[in-house]
């Protein structure tokens, strides 16, 4: 329940930021461009918010490594080939146990999380917006999600700067100095 309100909050608060532009854009707010650029703005705002969306979906309903028990059936095949291994340090056949999940054997890398009360592989943290953890499977989608939001807060900043500006000039044209 608690992951379907984060979900649900992220998405009703992505979805009135990208109704807020354009109301911006439609409403004559931005009526120095002219109706031709602000439409070309409203279509190409659209990829920016799908993106972004997409990310956020795929990072969500990923699984983000939860290890579970035929993890230790299938260990020979999660191995990491020789020539592919970058960690220090790294034992093959190496292998910890989860006194929280009811002693699972687990992968090195791998942490408990207490929020979701599992083990993750290669935990980097649990993100209590989204109300996953993000692991091995989902680190991608994450990043995405991140560079996705990032494009697309530029590219409004960027569309709305220049009557932001002026609105600033014009207030301080217009102030009255009380004496």
């Amino acid at each position: 329940m608690n992951n379907f309100l984060s979900f649900l909050f992220v998405t009703l608060l992505s979805a009135f930021i990208y109704i807020c532009y354009l109301y911006c854009l439609q409403n004559e707010y931005l009526n120095s461009y002219g109706r031709t650029v602000r439409i070309i703005l409203g279509v190409m705002s659209a990829p920016f918010f799908v993106c972004y969306y997409w990310s956020f979906i795929k990072f969500s309903f990923n699984n983000p490594g939860y290890v579970d028990t035929t993890w230790e059936a299938n260990a020979e095949e999660n191995n990491i080939p020789i020539e592919k291994r970058k960690i220090r340090n790294y034992t093959p056949n190496k292998y910890t146990i989860c006194d929280k999940c009811n002693f699972l054997v687990r992968p090195e890398r791998a942490h408990h999380c207490r929020s979701c009360k599992r083990c993750v592989l290669k935990m980097d943290h649990h993100c209590p917006w989204i109300g996953t953890c993000v692991g091995e499977r989902n680190l991608k989608f994450f990043f995405l999600f991140l560079f996705y939001g990032l494009l697309t807060t530029l590219y409004i900043a960027i569309t709305i700067s220049p009557k932001f500006i002026l609105a600033l000039q014009e207030s301080e044209s217009n102030k009255v100095i009380i004496r």
